[in-house]
């Protein structure tokens, strides 16, 4: 049942207005039993305080599991906010620890909080064919982000230097999807800046938005301020383009 967002985020007045509307027809449908957020979300924002306390006091009012998906919960902590992976095993009867995107080969760590959850959770695992052979791989890997914060700090490190870039598009005269709160900038282009960009640093399309494309940069663990700087004098050169001097003939 999708739910309707603001800025990538669900509201609770619209997840009482999805919830009721599904009452109607729920005969034919599956019983919703939780509710399902990204923190941070696709679209590099990320949940207050009071929105999550928020969310929780509706999900108690009907009865449904509030989870997290936390693939970018590092950038999400690391964005300013007033709350903790304590915090969060308060509100949520469940979340994972993004480690895919923040340094890791690859995985994730579910934390199970609702003890109501947490029994045979293992067996479930092996009926979805989600456990490995050679699981404790991950657990290496989460013991090396976080027995020096490097979990932390390679969150940090990815969210300062997308605002770096951020600030400089918005020098630069580029509209904005939105602002981004994390390590996702949403940059609208015209087909003439796009095609400069293209054929020198690699991003994904977004969407298309009237005659113009919005393109997603996205920065990590691993890109170096040196690759910043070069993405912020391509983005200059792709606005001013008319007053690049012509390129020489060999």
């Amino acid at each position: 049942i999708t739910v309707p967002n603001a800025s990538g985020k669900i509201t609770p007045a619209a997840l009482r207005k999805a919830h009721s509307q599904f009452q109607l027809i729920f005969e034919h449908m599956v019983m919703p039993r939780a509710v399902y957020i990204s923190n941070a979300t696709e679209l590099g924002t990320v949940y207050t305080r009071k929105e999550l306390e928020d969310l929780r006091t509706i999900c108690d009012e009907f009865q449904l599991y509030l989870i997290m998906d936390g693939a970018r919960l590092g950038n999400a902590l690391e964005s300013g906010v007033d709350y903790d992976l304590n915090d969060l095993a308060g509100w949520c009867d469940a979340f994972t620890i993004g480690a895919t995107k923040n340094g890791a080969l690859f995985g994730e760590a579910l934390v199970i909080m609702n003890r109501k959850l947490q029994p045979y959770f293992r067996f479930t695992e092996k009926q979805s064919g989600a456990m490995l052979a050679k699981g404790w791989l991950l657990g290496l890997q989460f013991i090396g982000l976080f027995e020096d914060d490097a979990w932390f700090e390679n969150a940090r490190h990815a969210n300062e230097l997308a605002m770096t870039i951020q600030n400089r598009v918005k020098e630069l005269g580029y509209p904005l999807l939105l602002t981004s709160e994390t390590n996702q900038i949403f940059v609208v282009v015209t087909q003439q800046e796009y095609e400069y960009l293209s054929t020198r640093v690699d991003f994904e399309i977004w969407e298309q938005w009237n005659d113009d494309i919005i393109v997603r940069f996205v920065t990590s663990w691993h890109t170096t301020q040196e690759e910043a700087e070069y993405l912020c004098v391509y983005l200059e050169e792709a606005r001013n383009q008319d007053s690049l001097p012509e390129p020489e003939d060999d």
